[in-house]
Protein backbone atom coordinates (compact mmCIF):
# COMPACT_ATOMS: atom_id res chain seq x y z
CA UNK A 1 0.00 0.00 0.00
CA UNK A 2 1.09 3.59 -0.62
CA UNK A 3 1.16 5.45 2.70
CA UNK A 4 2.26 8.69 4.33
CA UNK A 5 5.13 8.99 6.81
CA UNK A 6 2.78 9.03 9.80
CA UNK A 7 0.70 6.10 8.53
CA UNK A 8 3.89 4.13 7.89
CA UNK A 9 5.16 4.74 11.42
CA UNK A 10 1.96 3.24 12.84
CA UNK A 11 2.13 0.21 10.53
CA UNK A 12 5.77 -0.46 11.41
CA UNK A 13 4.98 -0.21 15.13
CA UNK A 14 2.20 -2.79 14.70
CA UNK A 15 4.54 -5.12 12.78
CA UNK A 16 7.15 -4.84 15.51
CA UNK A 17 4.59 -5.73 18.17
CA UNK A 18 3.80 -8.82 16.10
CA UNK A 19 7.51 -9.77 16.08
CA UNK A 20 8.14 -9.03 12.40
CA UNK A 21 11.46 -7.71 11.09
CA UNK A 22 11.51 -4.67 8.82
CA UNK A 23 13.60 -4.31 5.65
CA UNK A 24 13.95 -0.93 3.92
CA UNK A 25 14.90 -0.04 0.34
CA UNK A 26 14.82 3.24 -1.54
CA UNK A 27 15.40 4.79 -4.94
CA UNK A 28 14.03 6.92 -7.78
CA UNK A 29 12.50 3.99 -9.74
CA UNK A 30 12.13 6.17 -12.83
CA UNK A 31 11.13 3.85 -15.69
CA UNK A 32 11.02 0.56 -13.85
CA UNK A 33 13.48 -2.04 -15.23
CA UNK A 34 14.78 -5.51 -14.33
CA UNK A 35 17.52 -4.10 -12.11
CA UNK A 36 14.88 -2.46 -9.94
CA UNK A 37 12.93 -5.73 -9.71
CA UNK A 38 16.00 -7.73 -8.66
CA UNK A 39 16.94 -5.07 -6.10
CA UNK A 40 13.45 -5.22 -4.56
CA UNK A 41 13.46 -9.04 -4.57
CA UNK A 42 16.80 -9.05 -2.79
CA UNK A 43 15.59 -6.54 -0.21
CA UNK A 44 12.46 -8.61 0.43
CA UNK A 45 14.57 -11.59 1.49
CA UNK A 46 16.09 -9.49 4.30
CA UNK A 47 12.93 -9.07 6.39
CA UNK A 48 9.34 -10.05 7.06
CA UNK A 49 8.05 -6.68 5.84
CA UNK A 50 9.52 -4.54 3.06
CA UNK A 51 9.27 -0.75 2.91
CA UNK A 52 10.26 0.96 -0.34
CA UNK A 53 10.84 4.72 -0.20
CA UNK A 54 10.50 6.53 -3.55
CA UNK A 55 12.17 9.91 -4.20
CA UNK A 56 9.76 12.75 -4.87
CA UNK A 57 9.99 14.65 -8.17
CA UNK A 58 12.10 17.50 -6.83
CA UNK A 59 14.79 15.22 -5.38
CA UNK A 60 14.92 13.15 -8.60
CA UNK A 61 15.45 16.36 -10.53
CA UNK A 62 18.28 17.35 -8.20
CA UNK A 63 19.90 13.92 -8.45
CA UNK A 64 19.38 13.17 -12.15
CA UNK A 65 19.14 16.61 -13.77
CA UNK A 66 16.55 18.44 -15.84
CA UNK A 67 14.17 16.28 -17.82
CA UNK A 68 13.87 13.79 -15.00
CA UNK A 69 11.84 12.17 -13.64
CA UNK A 70 10.10 10.71 -16.67
CA UNK A 71 7.18 9.62 -14.50
CA UNK A 72 5.77 11.69 -11.61
CA UNK A 73 6.11 10.38 -8.06
CA UNK A 74 2.52 9.07 -7.70
CA UNK A 75 2.93 6.94 -10.83
CA UNK A 76 6.36 5.64 -9.76
CA UNK A 77 5.02 4.79 -6.31
CA UNK A 78 2.08 2.89 -7.81
CA UNK A 79 4.38 0.84 -10.04
CA UNK A 80 6.64 -0.07 -7.11
CA UNK A 81 3.61 -0.97 -4.96
CA UNK A 82 2.55 -3.43 -7.66
CA UNK A 83 5.82 -5.41 -7.37
CA UNK A 84 5.63 -8.78 -5.61
CA UNK A 85 6.99 -8.62 -2.08
CA UNK A 86 6.55 -4.89 -1.47
CA UNK A 87 4.43 -4.19 1.60
CA UNK A 88 4.59 -0.42 2.01
CA UNK A 89 5.56 2.41 -0.35
CA UNK A 90 6.22 5.96 0.84
CA UNK A 91 7.30 9.03 -1.16
CA UNK A 92 10.02 11.09 0.51
CA UNK A 93 11.61 14.48 -0.10
CA UNK A 94 15.32 15.32 0.02
CA UNK A 95 18.46 13.70 -1.34
CA UNK A 96 18.75 11.17 1.52
CA UNK A 97 16.40 8.89 3.44
CA UNK A 98 18.27 9.45 6.72
CA UNK A 99 15.34 11.29 8.43
CA UNK A 100 12.97 8.44 7.50
CA UNK A 101 15.44 5.83 8.76
CA UNK A 102 15.83 7.69 12.05
CA UNK A 103 12.06 7.73 12.50
CA UNK A 104 11.31 4.13 11.48
CA UNK A 105 14.57 2.38 12.54
CA UNK A 106 14.17 -0.58 10.15
CA UNK A 107 16.13 -3.70 11.05
CA UNK A 108 17.86 -3.81 7.65
CA UNK A 109 18.69 -0.96 5.26
CA UNK A 110 19.11 -2.45 1.78
CA UNK A 111 21.18 -0.80 -0.96
CA UNK A 112 22.13 -1.83 -4.48
CA UNK A 113 25.42 -3.35 -5.60
CA UNK A 114 26.82 0.01 -6.68
CA UNK A 115 27.42 0.56 -2.93
CA UNK A 116 29.43 -1.21 -0.27
CA UNK A 117 28.55 -1.29 3.42
CA UNK A 118 31.08 1.51 3.97
CA UNK A 119 29.88 3.78 1.16
CA UNK A 120 26.14 3.76 1.93
CA UNK A 121 25.32 7.46 2.66
CA UNK A 122 23.10 6.60 5.64
CA UNK A 123 25.48 4.06 7.21
CA UNK A 124 26.15 6.16 10.34
CA UNK A 125 22.45 6.64 10.99
CA UNK A 126 21.71 2.92 10.62
CA UNK A 127 24.61 1.88 12.83
CA UNK A 128 23.67 4.46 15.46
CA UNK A 129 20.27 2.87 16.12
CA UNK A 130 21.64 -0.68 15.84
CA UNK A 131 20.41 -1.57 12.36
CA UNK A 132 22.14 -3.61 9.68
CA UNK A 133 23.14 -2.71 6.11
CA UNK A 134 22.63 -5.28 3.34
CA UNK A 135 23.88 -5.01 -0.25
CA UNK A 136 21.30 -6.72 -2.48
CA UNK A 137 20.32 -7.16 -6.11
CA UNK A 138 22.36 -8.02 -9.18
CA UNK A 139 25.40 -6.25 -10.57
CA UNK A 140 24.73 -2.67 -11.68
CA UNK A 141 24.33 -3.41 -15.39
CA UNK A 142 20.97 -1.69 -15.76
CA UNK A 143 20.02 1.97 -15.46
CA UNK A 144 17.21 4.24 -16.53
CA UNK A 145 19.78 6.58 -18.13
CA UNK A 146 21.07 3.79 -20.40
CA UNK A 147 17.52 2.69 -21.19
CA UNK A 148 16.58 6.22 -22.26
CA UNK A 149 19.73 6.48 -24.38
CA UNK A 150 18.87 3.19 -26.09
CA UNK A 151 15.34 4.39 -26.81
CA UNK A 152 16.68 7.63 -28.32
CA UNK A 153 19.23 5.77 -30.47
CA UNK A 154 16.67 3.24 -31.68
CA UNK A 155 13.94 5.75 -32.49
CA UNK A 156 13.60 6.91 -36.11
CA UNK A 157 14.11 10.58 -36.85
CA UNK A 158 10.79 12.36 -36.34
CA UNK A 159 9.05 13.95 -39.28
CA UNK A 160 9.25 17.70 -39.27
CA UNK A 161 5.65 18.71 -38.71
CA UNK A 162 4.14 21.75 -37.10
CA UNK A 163 2.91 21.04 -33.59
CA UNK A 164 0.99 23.29 -31.26
CA UNK A 165 2.93 24.67 -28.30
CA UNK A 166 2.66 22.45 -25.24
CA UNK A 167 2.49 23.43 -21.62
CA UNK A 168 5.65 22.77 -19.66
CA UNK A 169 6.21 22.08 -15.99
CA UNK A 170 6.08 24.87 -13.45
CA UNK A 171 9.32 26.89 -13.07
CA UNK A 172 11.69 25.91 -10.28
CA UNK A 173 10.82 28.95 -8.15
CA UNK A 174 7.12 28.10 -8.36
CA UNK A 175 7.77 24.52 -7.27
CA UNK A 176 10.01 25.76 -4.44
CA UNK A 177 7.37 28.18 -3.20
CA UNK A 178 4.61 25.59 -3.46
CA UNK A 179 6.61 23.04 -1.47
CA UNK A 180 7.57 25.43 1.30
CA UNK A 181 4.39 27.44 1.67
CA UNK A 182 3.46 25.72 4.96
CA UNK A 183 6.83 26.47 6.55
CA UNK A 184 6.67 30.07 5.34
CA UNK A 185 3.15 30.34 6.74
CA UNK A 186 4.27 29.25 10.21
CA UNK A 187 6.99 31.90 10.23
CA UNK A 188 4.62 34.66 9.14
CA UNK A 189 2.02 33.52 11.68
CA UNK A 190 4.32 34.70 14.48
CA UNK A 191 4.30 38.24 13.10
CA UNK A 192 0.55 38.10 12.45
CA UNK A 193 -0.26 37.15 16.05
CA UNK A 194 2.22 39.70 17.41
CA UNK A 195 0.56 42.53 15.47
CA UNK A 196 -3.04 41.37 15.98
CA UNK A 197 -5.50 43.46 18.03
CA UNK A 198 -8.60 41.24 18.10
CA UNK A 199 -11.94 42.28 19.53
CA UNK A 200 -14.94 40.08 20.36
CA UNK A 201 -16.72 41.40 17.29
CA UNK A 202 -13.75 40.88 14.96
CA UNK A 203 -13.26 37.28 16.14
CA UNK A 204 -16.94 36.50 15.72
CA UNK A 205 -17.09 38.16 12.29
CA UNK A 206 -13.89 36.50 11.15
CA UNK A 207 -15.14 33.08 12.24
CA UNK A 208 -18.38 33.59 10.31
CA UNK A 209 -16.45 34.48 7.14
CA UNK A 210 -13.90 31.67 7.58
CA UNK A 211 -16.35 28.88 8.36
CA UNK A 212 -17.58 28.41 4.74
CA UNK A 213 -13.95 28.15 3.67
CA UNK A 214 -13.27 25.32 6.10
CA UNK A 215 -16.51 23.57 5.10
CA UNK A 216 -15.44 23.81 1.44
CA UNK A 217 -12.02 22.34 2.28
CA UNK A 218 -13.54 19.41 4.19
CA UNK A 219 -15.99 18.77 1.35
CA UNK A 220 -13.14 18.78 -1.20
CA UNK A 221 -10.89 16.57 0.96
CA UNK A 222 -13.70 14.02 1.16
CA UNK A 223 -13.67 13.63 -2.63
CA UNK A 224 -10.10 14.03 -3.87
CA UNK A 225 -7.86 11.02 -4.43
CA UNK A 226 -4.43 12.53 -4.94
CA UNK A 227 -2.15 11.02 -7.54
CA UNK A 228 -4.69 8.42 -8.66
CA UNK A 229 -7.23 10.31 -10.74
CA UNK A 230 -8.52 13.63 -12.02
CA UNK A 231 -11.17 14.20 -9.36
CA UNK A 232 -14.47 15.31 -10.89
CA UNK A 233 -16.94 14.83 -8.03
CA UNK A 234 -18.19 17.04 -5.21
CA UNK A 235 -16.89 20.61 -5.39
CA UNK A 236 -14.51 19.61 -8.22
CA UNK A 237 -17.56 19.64 -10.48
CA UNK A 238 -17.81 23.38 -9.82
CA UNK A 239 -14.24 24.67 -9.44
CA UNK A 240 -10.80 23.24 -10.25
CA UNK A 241 -9.16 24.10 -6.94
CA UNK A 242 -11.74 24.00 -4.12
CA UNK A 243 -9.07 23.31 -1.48
CA UNK A 244 -7.17 26.48 -2.37
CA UNK A 245 -10.39 28.48 -2.68
CA UNK A 246 -11.32 27.29 0.81
CA UNK A 247 -7.88 28.32 2.10
CA UNK A 248 -8.33 31.78 0.60
CA UNK A 249 -11.71 32.21 2.31
CA UNK A 250 -10.19 30.98 5.58
CA UNK A 251 -7.38 33.52 5.24
CA UNK A 252 -9.84 36.34 4.59
CA UNK A 253 -11.81 35.41 7.71
CA UNK A 254 -8.66 35.21 9.81
CA UNK A 255 -7.56 38.63 8.54
CA UNK A 256 -10.83 40.09 9.80
CA UNK A 257 -10.44 38.30 13.13
CA UNK A 258 -7.02 39.88 13.79
CA UNK A 259 -8.53 43.40 13.51
CA UNK A 260 -5.10 44.67 12.49
CA UNK A 261 -4.26 46.17 9.12
CA UNK A 262 -0.59 44.99 9.20
CA UNK A 263 -1.67 41.46 10.15
CA UNK A 264 -4.32 41.43 7.44
CA UNK A 265 -1.85 42.64 4.82
CA UNK A 266 0.64 39.92 5.78
CA UNK A 267 -2.03 37.22 5.51
CA UNK A 268 -3.39 38.50 2.20
CA UNK A 269 0.10 38.94 0.72
CA UNK A 270 1.00 35.39 1.76
CA UNK A 271 -2.15 34.01 0.14
CA UNK A 272 -1.67 36.14 -2.97
CA UNK A 273 1.82 34.71 -3.53
CA UNK A 274 1.63 31.10 -2.34
CA UNK A 275 -1.85 30.03 -3.50
CA UNK A 276 -1.26 30.83 -7.22
CA UNK A 277 2.17 29.14 -7.00
CA UNK A 278 0.65 26.00 -5.44
CA UNK A 279 -2.13 25.92 -8.04
CA UNK A 280 0.33 26.34 -10.91
CA UNK A 281 2.64 23.62 -9.59
CA UNK A 282 -0.24 21.20 -9.01
CA UNK A 283 -1.68 21.79 -12.48
CA UNK A 284 1.74 21.08 -14.06
CA UNK A 285 1.98 17.79 -12.14
CA UNK A 286 -1.58 16.78 -13.06
CA UNK A 287 -0.99 17.56 -16.72
CA UNK A 288 2.26 15.58 -16.70
CA UNK A 289 0.53 12.58 -15.14
CA UNK A 290 -2.90 12.60 -16.81
CA UNK A 291 -2.27 14.50 -20.05
CA UNK A 292 -5.37 14.89 -22.21
CA UNK A 293 -7.68 13.79 -19.40
CA UNK A 294 -6.65 16.72 -17.22
CA UNK A 295 -6.61 19.10 -20.20
CA UNK A 296 -10.25 18.19 -20.88
CA UNK A 297 -11.14 18.76 -17.22
CA UNK A 298 -9.34 22.10 -17.18
CA UNK A 299 -11.23 23.17 -20.30
CA UNK A 300 -14.57 22.14 -18.77
CA UNK A 301 -15.14 19.32 -21.27
CA UNK A 302 -14.80 16.35 -18.91
CA UNK A 303 -17.88 14.55 -17.59
CA UNK A 304 -18.58 15.00 -13.88
CA UNK A 305 -18.67 12.03 -11.51
CA UNK A 306 -21.32 11.31 -8.88
CA UNK A 307 -19.53 10.10 -5.75
CA UNK A 308 -20.59 10.44 -2.14
CA UNK A 309 -18.56 12.43 0.36
CA UNK A 310 -16.24 10.21 2.42
CA UNK A 311 -15.19 11.28 5.90
CA UNK A 312 -12.53 8.55 5.85
CA UNK A 313 -11.09 10.03 2.66
CA UNK A 314 -11.06 13.52 4.23
CA UNK A 315 -9.18 12.17 7.25
CA UNK A 316 -6.83 10.25 4.96
CA UNK A 317 -6.07 13.56 3.25
CA UNK A 318 -5.30 14.96 6.74
CA UNK A 319 -7.94 17.66 6.56
CA UNK A 320 -8.53 17.23 10.30
CA UNK A 321 -5.16 18.92 10.75
CA UNK A 322 -6.40 21.99 8.87
CA UNK A 323 -9.51 22.07 11.05
CA UNK A 324 -7.38 21.80 14.18
CA UNK A 325 -5.08 24.54 12.90
CA UNK A 326 -7.99 26.89 12.26
CA UNK A 327 -9.47 26.22 15.72
CA UNK A 328 -6.06 26.74 17.34
CA UNK A 329 -5.52 30.03 15.49
CA UNK A 330 -8.87 31.41 16.60
CA UNK A 331 -8.21 30.18 20.16
CA UNK A 332 -4.91 32.06 20.20
CA UNK A 333 -6.69 35.25 19.14
CA UNK A 334 -9.22 34.73 21.94
CA UNK A 335 -6.34 34.21 24.36
CA UNK A 336 -4.65 37.41 23.20
CA UNK A 337 -7.92 39.27 23.63
CA UNK A 338 -8.24 38.01 27.21
CA UNK A 339 -4.71 38.92 28.25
Amino acid sequence: MIVTDSQLAGLVAADRRAGRTIAFANGCFDLLHVGHVRYVEGARREGDRLIVAVNDDESVRELKGEGRPILPAPARAELVAALRGVDYVVVFAGRTVAPLLERLKPDVHCKGTDYTADTVPERDVVRAYGGRIAIVGDAKHHSTKELLAHIRDAAPAPARVAVPPRRVGAPAWVRWLARRRVAIGFLLAVAVFWLAHPTPSSIAGGAIVALPGEILRVWAAGHITKGREVTRSGPYRLVRHPLYLGSTILGAGFSIATWSLPSALIVLAYLGVTIPAAMRSEEAELEAQFGAEYAAYRAGRAETVDRAFSLARAIGNREHRAVAGFVAAMALLVLKLMV
